[in-house]
């Protein structure tokens, strides 16, 4: 079984790779994004980890949904990054966007309801998948709008509900998803 792990890592790295991956490992759940690794950006900036560095600028072959490059492009430039940084931050999502199109599930780590702009984007493109989404907690504030935070919360209440990293992985158990680790 693998999964990514959703989230504001410039808010709560660190907290992911102490509370969250090590559980999940425990069971036996890969979990191939993010990289054990240090952000290598600059506080503020997209957090970028040290195997990042290696992005192409040519990464935009996502089959999740039809969406193209310039769309995004244009959804970046609203933001008012430069184009350089918007290509870097795109190449960056796609790593994670296709870590998780071959993932069991998505499960955002969000303390106290927090969803910051890429982890919006990351779960709008997601949410039209397949792909199910597990939460720490229900969306409550940040950068997605209330539209968008309902849609999501209906995927994960849909879902089971919110689950830390341990409720979720006796959920998976329970629902025969997951074998007992040994």
């Amino acid at each position: 079984m693998q999964c990514v792990i959703a989230g504001s890592y410039g808010k709560f790295y660190k907290r992911i790779l102490g509370e969250v991956i090590p559980v999940f490992e425990r069971a036996g759940i890969h979990v191939p994004y993010p990289p054990k690794s240090e952000i290598v950006s600059r506080p503020g900036e997209y957090p970028i980890f040290r195997e990042d560095e290696r992005f192409s600028r040519d990464v935009y072959k996502s089959e999740i949904l039809p969406v193209t490059k310039q769309d995004i492009i244009n959804m970046f430039k609203q933001s008012g990054n430069p184009v350089e940084q918007i290509e870097k931050e795109l190449g960056l999502e796609q790593v994670f966007l296709e870590a998780a199109e071959n993932s069991n599930f998505i499960y955002l780590f969000n303390p106290e309801g927090y969803v910051g702009e890429h982890t919006s984007f990351e779960l709008g493109r997601l949410s039209t998948s397949e792909i199910p989404i597990h939460a720490f907690s229900e969306i409550r504030y940040g950068a997605t709008n209330h539209i968008h935070a309902l849609t999501i919360n209906g995927l994960i209440t849909r879902n089971g509900g919110p689950k830390t990293p341990e409720q979720l992985v006796e959920y998976l158990i329970e629902e025969g998803k997951l074998k007992i680790p040994a």
